[in-house]
């Protein structure tokens, strides 16, 4: 059954094209209309299998927890318990991901360990049992399991709608990551107490937005597309409101933020473009800045 003794995985980071926050639900999440897509900033997770029954975490980044509050760590453990699994397993992370940036890092981690549980214990869950598994995890975690470039994200993030006819699409992405780490539930209970905070957009045109992402018009897609935390994280992280700014004077034509942020990002449809923006930010922003495409 442990005949699979080590596993390299690449666990990739996404981006919120848009960001619909309907309404706090009952049990504490939100209800979201999200179109997510996965990039190419990655981590490596290496699983390695263990003799004993220890679950253990170790990571490049001090700023990752290694302990029960790890992702990873909560899926390992998970699996472990519901399938009574005594082996134990290392999960070594080397991060590239940004901590705390609205790119679902330790989302995306925990949906890589999932998966890779999945081929070294020799569970044979199907994709629909990983994903309901992973739901319990964390609400990104689903999104990840799929594995799809681009998908619509609805619910707490449990319902997810991969869009295929987007599988040959790639965007470019110049992303400006502020120094100060955030509290998404600080973010989220900000949108909850001060309803004048919330962006007063159009209902998200799913339709509209897809067409725009087929026929490559940025223009038609900035005028769809919008985070709804975004105003509010722009009160409690004033630096938002900068990094936005140097994203346009180096070239950025529509600029965004990311899920609860602290990630805003440009997009555009040529690489030579991002390139450029990219090239102009290096200098002054080094390991704050990323370049990034769909994947």
């Amino acid at each position: 059954m442990f005949d699979t003794r080590i596993l390299t995985l690449d666990s990739f980071a996404k981006l919120n094209l848009s960001l619909s926050v309907l309404r706090k639900r009952p049990d504490g999440y939100h209800c979201l209309n999200s179109l997510f897509e996965r990039i190419s900033l990655v981590d490596k997770i290496t699983l390695i299998s263990r003799e004993d029954s220890f679950v253990t975490v170790k990571v490049n980044n001090t700023e990752v927890p290694t302990d029960k509050t790890n992702l990873a760590y909560q899926s390992a453990l998970f699996l472990k318990q519901l399938y009574k699994i005594d082996k134990g397993i290392d999960i070594c992370i080397e991060k590239n991901i940004p901590v705390a940036s609205g790119m679902g890092g330790g989302s995306s981690n925990a949906a890589t360990v999932l998966i890779g549980l999945n081929k070294m214990w020799r569970l044979n869950l199907t994709l629909q049992q990983l994903i309901k598994i992973g739901s319990h995890i964390g609400a990104d975690v689903p999104f990840f399991i799929y594995g799809c470039r681009f998908a619509w994200v609805k619910g707490k993030g449990q319902i997810v709608i991969p869009l295929a006819e987007l599988n040959r699409i790639r965007l470019w992405h110049v992303i400006l990551v502020i120094a100060k780490k955030k509290s998404t539930a600080e973010i989220y209970a900000a949108w909850d107490k001060f309803p004048s905070l919330r962006l007063t957009k159009k209902r998200t045109n799913a339709k509209l937005i897809c067409l725009a992402l087929k026929n490559k018009n940025i223009s038609a897609l900035t005028k769809e597309i919008s985070n709804s935390l975004e105003p509010v994280a722009e009160i409690l992280y004033p630096q938002l409101k900068e990094a936005k700014s140097k994203l346009l004077a180096a070239g950025a034509k529509t600029v965004l933020m990311s899920g609860s942020g602290l990630a805003v990002y440009g997009i555009f449809t040529l690489r030579k473009e991002a390139e450029r923006v990219f090239n102009r930010l290096h200098n002054s922003f080094r390991n704050k800045v990323f370049f990034a495409y769909s994947i």
